[in-house]
């Protein structure tokens, strides 16, 4: 019983809305018609502006490096010469500086000339030399030889006077000693006008 109240009331709230709807609707639609039409142009909204697209720049060109600049040449002034003029110019009477004399220059040494041969100063230079043999075999004895050679340098004078005596070689001096003190035999042949050197070879050799 409960239940079909419920649904009974429900029923009818429902025609009771539906009723109102209906009635309130119509007015509604009334009034609608009744009222002027107004038509109104509704203007479209202008587009959008274009998209601006950045203008690509052109690639960059290396330019050549410029000209040195020109630099015109020094100018080169000629100065006139200047011409003489005719006032009068002091003369000194200064005496010059004195000037130090130069030093003599140093002698040249003066190369001494070539000692000459024996042969052709002495003229028993032959004599002498043979004259030795008998002595020298002594001196061999003595000192256990067979042969010597000895070599005298001689100073002689311009009227043929004996002057130093070296010994310039030899293979022994006990017959080195022996030809020295043969030198003052010696004669000569022609006077030489000078002094000059002789060189005096003495060659000794035991005979069989």
């Amino acid at each position: 019983m409960k239940h079909l109240l419920g649904i009974g009331f429900v029923v009818l709230l429902h025609l009771f809305v539906i009723y109102a709807l209906v009635n309130g609707l119509a007015r509604k639609v009334v009034e609608v018609i009744q009222k002027p039409l107004e038509t109104k142009l509704i203007d479209e909204p202008p587009p959008p502006p274009p998209e601006e697209k950045p203008i690509p720049l052109p690639p960059e060109v290396k330019l050549p490096p410029p000209p040195p600049a020109y630099v015109p040449p020094p100018e080169v002034v000629v100065q006139a010469p200047v011409a003489p003029t005719n006032a009068p110019t002091a003369v000194s009477h200064e005496a010059p500086p004195e000037v130090p004399p130069q030093p003599p220059a140093p002698p040249v040494p003066v190369a001494p000339p070539a000692p000459v041969s024996a042969r052709a100063v002495f003229s028993n230079y032959s004599e002498v030399a043979e004259g030795l043999s008998d002595k020298f075999s002594v001196v061999a004895d003595k000192e256990q030889i067979q042969t010597a050679e000895v070599t005298l340098l001689m100073t002689v004078g311009a009227a043929c006077e004996i002057g130093t005596v070296s010994i310039k070689s030899s293979t022994n001096s006990a017959v080195a000693a022996l030809a020295r003190n043969a030198v003052r035999r010696f004669k000569c042949s022609t006077p030489p006008g000078h002094e000059v050197q002789v060189l005096v070879p003495f060659s000794f050799k035991l005979q069989d």
